[in-house]
């Protein structure tokens, strides 16, 4: 087993961009990622090098050695980190990291607070609840729009600055590769998203004091997850502090105060499945997932991003490989409605899906995935389907 960093390197591209370069060489299989942006600075730094690699040392137990200073307060909660990782993943090793010297990092910027924006549920949330501290919305493209969905990409970027317009925020975009090359390396929703979030975060953290990382799940709920509010603040050095926020309200209170601004109302973007290049497509199971918390809200009918309907044989279909974290989004909706004596007919549904046993779900799960994964490959191949 081998892994290390290799070419680490920071440049201007011919178009002007700023870029931070590396390879990673992974069992001798060099990957060349990058992370690039023309409206701010990158600086590469140790610490991002840590986050980035970290997963990779804990995987062939190869203890990890920086040659530079690296942050005092980062370096003391890599044993957490690595504490909780082992946790969620016992075929995860313990290691060194050894470092030339640690330091006190001393904030050289100028001290702004950034939040990395989506235009999901939470991160919408987030920013109207410190509408008056956050001062930068950071789009990371490759994060949950692939690389190559351009249009839709352009389509996200144009909303986000209207969001930034609307409430006078400053929008950062910033591209990566990272999820492309190896987000199949460990699981992106337990691990991989945090992994590539602090990465980002430390690569420009000499602009921000503090970084909003938004949450998934309340308090109540609360599971293995790359975003975590036990994980998150872990990455901090003493210059920069990253901040998971929002766990004290579940998605339909989330829904209902962003009910109140209509830009934000009307900029909500949930799917992964995006078929066709849709900014939603209301069939898969965020979609129909966000759509009922709208609906409980009172807001669906003025979002205009979704159908104003809920379809019940869709949420059906759509919620029928629901895991142990999307059980606990359908009981949100189920506890609302059983506290406010709502829908019953909507109540009916919902309770039939969460109390589907897991292993269906599971097993449901993994008859999709690989019918995705196979017609995938006959798409490259550029074989007709139908």
């Amino acid at each position: 087993m081998s892994f290390n960093v290799q070419n680490v390197r920071t440049f201007t591209t011919q178009e002007g961009a700023n870029e931070v370069a590396l390879d990673l060489n992974i069992e001798k299989e060099i990957h060349h990622i990058y992370f690039r942006s023309e409206n701010i600075t990158l600086f590469d730094c140790p610490e991002a090098e840590v986050a980035l690699s970290l997963l990779w040392h804990l995987k062939f137990g190869i203890d990890l050695s920086v040659d530079r200073c690296v942050s005092k307060r980062f370096l003391d909660s890599m044993e957490r980190v690595m504490d909780i990782y082992n946790t969620w993943d016992r075929s995860l090793n313990r290691i060194r990291i050894n470092t030339k010297e640690t330091c006190i990092k001393e904030n050289i910027g100028s001290g702004r607070v950034g939040l990395f924006f989506s235009t999901g549920i939470d991160s919408l949330f987030t920013l109207l609840k410190n509408l008056d501290e956050i001062n930068d919305l950071i789009f990371i493209h490759g994060f949950d729009l692939r690389l190559d969905e351009i249009e839709l990409r352009n389509k996200t970027s144009d909303i986000i600055e209207n969001i930034g317009k609307e409430f006078k925020k400053n929008v950062i975009h910033i591209e990566t590769n990272f999820r492309e090359r190896l987000g199949d390396h460990f699981s992106w929703a337990k691990i991989m998203h945090g992994v590539t979030l602090a990465t980002v975060g430390h690569l420009i953290s000499r602009h921000y004091k503090k970084i909003y990382i938004s949450a998934n799940h309340t308090y109540a709920n609360l599971h293995p997850a790359g975003a975590h509010p036990i994980l998150d603040p872990l990455w901090s050095t003493e210059s920069t502090e990253f901040v998971h926020y929002g766990c004290q309200a579940d998605r339909i209170e989330k829904a209902a105060l962003i009910a109140q601004y209509p830009t934000a109302l009307n900029s909500i973007r949930v799917c992964w499945k995006k078929t066709g290049g849709a900014y939603n497509c209301g069939e898969c199971n965020k979609c129909v997932n966000a759509m009922t918390n709208l609906y409980l809200a009172g807001a669906l009918d003025h979002c205009s991003t979704f159908s104003n309907k809920i379809n019940y044989r869709k949420m059906k279909m759509a919620l029928n490989f629901l895991t142990e974290g999307g059980k606990a989004f359908v009981m949100q909706n189920i506890s609302y409605i059983e506290r406010n004596n709502g829908d019953k007919k909507l109540l009916k549904a919902l309770k039939k899906i969460h109390d589907r046993p897991l292993w269906k779900c599971y097993f449901i799960a993994a008859i999709k995935k690989t019918n995705m994964i196979y017609e995938t490959m006959l798409k490259r191949k550029n074989i007709d389907l139908r």
